[in-house]
């Protein structure tokens, strides 16, 4: 491409001046050279035509005979204004010979008939002086030559000169000034040829640089990890370097010329529409944002780009996009914030402290889930300030990590809104570059359920040992007094209440009844006894209860009692909530030693599950069973053991110890909670909560002091007991029943293959040895599958618990009366269905 072809014609400039309008050539000169050569050219002809004019008129005013030189001067000038005209064009080259040769040609005319002026030298001289400022050197200097052979045939033709001497130095001058001009001629020609070797020198090495920066740049391109795309103003992949095969997994020339809109997800598609649409309407602007692409095995790659429109630019004349992939880093992102959010959830759960503090124990940093204060409320402040006296044992910890530089973990207590709370602290120093402590970091994690479960577990693990020795004692101690008060109650029935022996004996049965109360306890509190729940109304309970409270507790306390009015139905056992009462009512009769009140009242409460959780219990809702005394209270001390077997603050002689832990093990054994809140002279107030039923209340009634009724039907007695087993036998018979008896469960088989006809009732002991009760009832019901089935014991473990729920069970020691009437009432109920 010609150097004419790659420069665009110059814009008019309406700011040009009026000399640069008179110089400046046509538009139609497009070579920076040509044009500047053109400009000088008409620059000269410009100067030297007003000159040549002024004193070519000079000369006509001034000289008579001037006249005919003056119109050779004035051809000449009207010459050098049409070669100024030409100066102008693309001719302009023709316009300078022209120029260069009418002053030589006009010098000797004038010279030839004006010898003696000197204007004609003036005229020849001008003409290698113009040649020198723009025609080459050959040109300059043939011309030198024609004006120096011109001066010197004027010379020689006008031979009057010659005896004035003067053609000599005339002529010399003229070889010498035409000689300087051809001089300076081919210097400038030397100079302009050696610039412009220069300059296509400069441009080689330029277009070299060019190339060398143009193979850098696509080294940079092709070798980037990122991708770099060129799209078309449809869209169209124009370029896209090596990344794009690495990124997603494609032929490159597969690509090349499709829309890119073809790989970008679904989803995103609107995304990259308005992106796109965007770029387009704003060229130049730099847009972000990521996108979805399609790799080549279907799945796809989040890319982070920004892209820019530089479709007006000639050098790009497309939108650049430069790309990234995201997908790792992204994926990685979101497991860490996962993670992050698990860690935070599982600190909030734990309830763990994370911390920091400076050289002063101040908190630089805490995230405390849980704590009451907002982190904004705590940072700046110490333990002290925070915690008051409460925050010493912190505070000790944390101080002695500062000046030994160790690092410590201890589990300490700390009272915080009147609750208890127990922290596995761990602090550790943080340490400069040089080694020193210049501050403390730390966990406190909330270990309070913890250590109550710990502290439950130890206690039930103490019931749980207490409960085995109890259980076997009151075992073997039951059976026997199952048989003193049923000797003693058989043997009183046939005596009147005037004979001294009747009073004998009823003073046994009471002395039986005491001793059963004491094994009650004993089972009650290690949880082994058989309960016989029914559907409860507590305000009935507490009715029915009261005035044997007010007996209990003497003149010097007053006892209330408070109703609620739609109170929930309770399923537990009667006789186990009058012990509770009864024990609660002892228990408050020896704190108020000089007179007070005890409140008993009953309401529907809903536990949250923060109070159920430290209550160990379902969050919902409960009955409560509130008894509050204005006793001398207890202290925290006491309060931590209450519930502990044999515990008691009272002088020896004065209580066994049993109390409360009966209460604690009747209670949890009813599937309850109890809670208790007590302060140091004023009294104490225990809440049991029993879970409620939908189920209507049972009416009340204590068969032990209803009549033994008569009936008929055939009764297996099954006890390892002898004197028992006598009993029963002789007391059913005498009310009417045909009874068999065995001593074990082999025994009771025995009978049953041997007997003709069908068993009505089977009354079982429940541990017996070789087969327990249970155990029987299921062979019996092989031959006998509408057997009815009374159990009896007077302990029972975990294999005792073994028997169908809903079965009938009497509890050692039991008045024979008792028995009497559950035997009657059982297969009663058994005939009606």
């Amino acid at each position: 491409m010609s150097r004419r072809e790659t420069n665009a014609a110059p814009e008019p400039d309406a700011s040009r001046t009026f000399w640069q309008r008179l110089v400046d050539p046509s538009p139609r000169v497009l070579d920076v050279g040509d044009r500047q050569s053109a400009r000088l050219l008409a620059s000269l002809l410009l100067l030297v035509i007003p000159l040549g004019l002024i004193s070519a008129v000079g000369q006509l005013l001034r000289r008579q005979d001037f006249d005919g030189t003056f119109a050779i001067i004035l051809s000449a000038l009207l010459a050098l204004g049409a070669a100024y005209g030409f100066s102008r064009t693309a001719r302009f080259r023709l316009a300078g010979i022209t120029a260069a040769s009418v002053p030589v040609l006009a010098g000797a005319a004038v010279g030839w008939s004006v010898p003696d002026d000197p204007v004609w030298f003036g005229f020849m001289v001008l003409g290698p002086l113009l040649a020198s400022a723009f025609l080459p050197a050959t040109w300059v200097a043939a011309l030198a030559g024609l004006t120096v052979a011109g001066i010197a045939t004027v010379l020689a033709a006008a031979g009057h000169v010659l005896t004035d001497g003067a053609v000599i130095p005339i002529l010399s001058f003229s070889i010498v000034v035409s000689a300087l001009v051809a001089v300076v001629a081919v210097h400038r020609t030397s100079v302009e040829a050696s610039r412009r070797q220069d300059a296509l020198e400069r441009q080689a090495l330029h277009a070299q640089d060019l190339l060398l920066q143009q193979r850098r740049f696509e080294a940079l391109l092709e070798h980037s990890a990122d991708l770099i795309v060129l799209l078309g103003p449809d869209g169209a992949l124009q370029y896209v370097n090596a990344s794009f095969v690495a990124i997603l997994g494609y032929a490159i020339d597969d690509w090349r010329g499709r829309s890119v809109m073809e790989l970008v997800h679904p989803d995103d598609l609107a995304q990259a529409g308005e992106a796109f649409a965007r770029s387009l309407a704003q060229p130049g602007q730099v847009i972000t944002g990521h996108l979805r692409l399609r790799h080549a095995n279907g799945s796809f790659r989040l890319l982070e780009g920004v892209g820019a429109n530089h479709l007006d630019d000639p050098a790009t004349s497309g939108i650049v996009i430069n790309a990234r992939d995201v997908t790792e880093r992204r994926r990685a992102e979101e497991t860490t914030r996962e993670n992050l959010q698990r860690l935070r959830v599982a600190m909030e759960v734990a309830e763990l402290q994370v911390f920091e503090h400076d050289v002063h124990l101040r908190y630089t940093w805490i995230h405390s889930p849980g704590r009451g204060e907002a982190p904004a409320d705590i940072i700046g402040r110490t333990d002290l300030e925070l915690l008051g006296d409460e925050g010493r044992p912190l505070t000790a910890i944390k101080r002695r990590v500062l000046e030994t530089g160790h690092r410590e973990r201890q589990d300490v207590h700390v009272r915080v809104d009147e609750r208890d709370v127990w922290y596995d602290l761990t602090v550790e120093p943080i340490l400069s570059a040089a080694g020193a402590v210049v501050g403390l970091r730390g966990a406190a994690l909330n270990v309070s359920q913890a250590r109550s479960l710990q502290t439950q577990l130890q206690h039930a693990q103490k019931m749980e040992t207490l409960g085995r020795l109890a259980g076997g004692v009151a075992h073997d101690f039951n059976n026997l007094l199952t048989v003193i008060g049923g000797a003693a109650s058989m043997a009183a029935a046939g005596l009147s209440k005037t004979d001294p022996r009747w009073h004998d004996l009823e003073t046994i049965e009471r002395t039986v009844e005491r001793a059963a109360a004491l094994t009650h306890q004993l089972l009650a509190f290690s949880r082994r006894q058989v309960l016989q729940p029914a559907v409860l109304d507590l305000d009935e309970v507490v009715a029915a209860v009261a005035v044997m409270l007010r007996r209990l507790l003497g003149a010097g306390i007053e006892l209330i009692t408070s109703r609620t009015e739609s109170l929930r139905a309770v399923r537990a056992d009667a006789g186990q909530i009058e012990q509770v009462l009864v024990n609660l009512a002892v228990n408050a009769r020896d704190a108020t030693p000089d007179g007070g009140t005890l409140t008993i009242r009953t309401a529907n409460e809903d536990l949250d599950d923060s109070r159920a959780a430290r209550l160990d219990v379902r969050p919902g809702p409960y009955v409560c069973l509130t008894v509050q005394d204005s006793g001398v209270g207890m202290d925290r001390a006491t309060l931590d053991r209450i519930f502990e077997p044999f515990f008691t603050t009272k002088p020896t002689g004065q209580g066994t110890g049993l109390g409360l832990p009966t209460v604690y093990g009747i209670v949890r054994q009813s599937g309850g909670a109890i809670d208790v809140s007590s302060t140091p002279g004023q009294g104490s107030t225990f809440r049991v909560y029993l879970p409620p039923t939908d189920s209507v209340p049972e009416a009340l009634v204590d068969a032990r002091t209803a009549p033994a009724p008569r009936g008929a039907g055939i009764v297996l007695v099954v006890e390892d007991e002898p004197s028992i087993r006598a009993l029963a036998q002789r007391q059913l018979a005498g009310q009417g029943y045909t009874v068999f008896s065995a001593g074990d469960g082999i025994e009771a088989l025995r009978f049953a293959d041997t007997h003709e006809g069908a068993v009505d009732l089977v009354v079982a002991d429940v541990l017996m040895p070789g087969m327990h009760g249970p155990d029987l009832v299921r062979q019996l019901r092989l031959r006998y599958p509408d057997i009815a089935v009374l159990y009896m014991s007077g302990f029972t473990n975990e294999s005792a618990q073994s028997f169908e729920s809903g079965a009938a069970f009497i509890a050692k020691p039991f008045p024979m009366q008792e028995l009497v009437q559950r035997v009657h009432a059982i297969l009663h109920d058994r005939r009606a269905h």
